[in-house]
């Protein structure tokens, strides 16, 4: 139970996705640092993005994932979304937070491993939001979880569940890749 009758925030921070084949473009853009995409590098995305239902699944899991946490946290606790190229930004989250009377925030990377294209970009967008925003709102980051034990045992329980694939006399001789995407 939180102490004071101000919430305490949760910000699960992700790269962001396009929600449409008309936002595939800005999307771009927004990782381009402003410059458009070249209409090669375009159409690619947009034959990719219609492959996939003509959005990301990445903003809405995200959102999924911040409803499930906030229903764990309960009362006291607020839960926000921010992505690094898409709708909600980090700086709109933390500007909905400041809002909600919030006073110390804990954001999350939905990376598990740090790399500098995403979780060292969201430090920096969270400190460029604070600056912008003017406010003294406590922000404690974690930045990779990739060692922690629960993230350790789902990945082997994963693992375990794709090797039951194989017959069990071979799965000793099965190689395993591990890659990030």
């Amino acid at each position: 139970m939180n102490v004071s009758n101000r919430p305490k925030g949760v910000l699960l921070l992700a790269f962001g996705g396009a929600d449409s084949l008309e936002a595939v473009e800005p999307f771009m853009t927004n990782i381009l640092g402003g410059r458009k995409p070249p209409s090669v590098l375009l159409d690619k995305m947009l034959e990719r993005y219609k492959l996939i239902g003509g959005k990301s699944p990445l903003p809405e899991t995200t959102r999924q994932q911040a409803e499930l946490v906030q229903g764990l946290l309960g009362e006291g606790y607020k839960v926000y979304v921010g992505m690094l190229h898409w709708h909600p930004f980090i700086k709109d989250a933390i500007a909905a937070a400041i809002q909600d009377g919030v006073e110390e925030l804990v954001a999350v990377s939905l990376s598990p491993h740090f790399a500098a294209v995403t979780t060292g970009a969201y430090a920096k967008a969270i400190a460029k939001a604070q600056e912008e925003l003017s406010t003294s709102l406590e922000v404690k980051f974690s930045a990779g979880w990739f060692d922690h034990p629960l993230f350790i045992d789902g990945l082997n329980d994963q693992l375990q569940q794709g090797l039951e694939f194989f017959a069990a006399e071979i799965r000793p001789q099965v190689e395993v890749i591990l890659s990030a995407h």
